[in-house]
């Protein structure tokens, strides 16, 4: 518009110069993709992050898993777009959301498993939660990620660049959920993972106290201490109790 204004003024009267190309249409839906994806986004986070609690109950973990997925997420656009060269168009827009549904789904299976360990096994530490969720559930995502490249890698010999696109965005989805959610999220888990019940729902209820570094129950800190004193007690007793 500002191009054709010049022109105009520098025109003879009665003439005038109209601005117009095809390529409008495609700013003004490139528009509207933006914006849809943006709303996605913004709808797509919190549901993740609920959908995680309501799994888990555990804040914590979903902390992890949604930090989780958004890195997954950020890792995907930007190798479409610094190494495939790929703007953000209508098939991208769609990969992003099922980016995210897949990376959930392997990091939901891990930590429902780091939290079945307490539940029902009593498992308190976060190495032997870890082993057990590593131990039941590791093989069946990989399994899963394997299975989604073998529906995805068919599409890259599609005509339609469309399916193209997808099968390869597919591709690079299952590729870097299921590196994230061993490599990484399981890492944390490992590394600061929750013990006990420190940031389960129900602990906040009951207004427990947990510590923000090693995760535990004041409550059990107090039974660990009680315990040891009855140890040491009765080490003393046999120690002065004639042979």
């Amino acid at each position: 518009d500002s191009l054709a204004n010049v022109i105009n003024s520098k025109s003879l009267a009665g003439m005038q110069t109209v601005a117009a190309s095809k390529e409008w249409l495609y700013i003004e839906t490139q528009q509207a993709l933006e914006h849809s994806f943006s709303m996605g986004l913004a709808v797509c986070f919190p549901l993740t992050f609920i959908a995680m609690l309501f799994a888990t109950y555990n804040i914590l973990l979903s902390l992890y898993a949604t930090t989780t997925i958004a890195i997954i997420f950020g890792s995907v656009l930007g190798i479409s777009k610094l190494f495939l060269g790929w703007d953000l168009g209508p098939a991208e827009i769609v990969a992003s959301i099922i980016t995210i549904g897949f990376s959930v789904d392997y990091v939901l299976h891990l930590g429902h498993m780091y939290v079945d360990a307490w539940d029902k096994h009593g498992y308190r530490q976060r190495t032997t939660r870890f082993s057990y969720s590593a131990h039941t559930m590791a093989s069946t995502v990989i399994a899963g990620s394997i299975t989604t490249l073998g529906a995805a890698l068919p599409l890259l010999g599609a005509q339609a660049l469309l399916l193209q696109r997808m099968g390869a965005l597919l591709s690079i989805v299952a590729g870097f959920s299921i590196a994230y959610a061993i490599g990484f999220f399981m890492s944390l888990l490992v590394l600061a993972g929750p013990e006990n019940t420190c940031g389960d729902v129900s602990c906040l209820s009951k207004k427990k106290m947990c510590a923000c570094c090693c995760f535990h129950i004041k409550q059990d800190k107090e039974q660990r201490n009680t315990l040891q004193l009855n140890v040491m007690d009765t080490h003393e007793h046999e120690a002065g109790s004639p042979v």
